[in-house]
C-alpha cells in the first residue's frame, strides 16, 4: 500500500507504532493477554477501514486489496479472541 500511495500521489505515511512503551515492561500471561487485546482492536479498526475503501477506492488494484484485507482481518480478529477467551476467559 505504501508504494501504491506514493506511485499514485507522491506520497508515504508516516510510521505508526501501535504498541504503547510500556507494553514492552509486560511478561508472561499479562502481555499475552494485553497483546491479544490491543491487537484484536487494532484488527477491529482495520476491518472499518479496509470496509469503507472497498467501498470508496477508485483504482480497482485498491479495491480488490481491500476485500481481501478485510477478509482477512476478520479472521485474524477471530482468532486472536478465540485465544483470549480460551486462555484468559475474557471472551467477546
Amino acid at each position: 500500500m505504501t508504494k501504491m500511495l506514493s506511485e499514485w500521489f507522491g506520497k508515504t505515511p508516516p510510521p505508526v507504532d501501535p504498541f504503547p512503551d510500556w507494553v514492552g515492561t509486560l511478561q508472561g500471561a499479562e502481555f499475552e493477554s494485553y497483546f491479544l487485546k490491543l491487537m484484536s482492536e487494532h484488527h477491529s479498526e482495520g476491518i472499518d477501514l479496509s470496509v469503507k475503501c472497498a467501498e470508496q477506492a477508485k483504482h480497482p488494484e485498491l479495491k480488490d486489496l481491500c476485500a481481501k484485507m478485510t477478509d482477512e482481518e476478520r479472521a485474524e480478529r477471530k482468532q486472536m479472541r478465540d485465544m483470549a477467551c480460551a486462555w484468559f476467559q475474557t471472551c467477546s
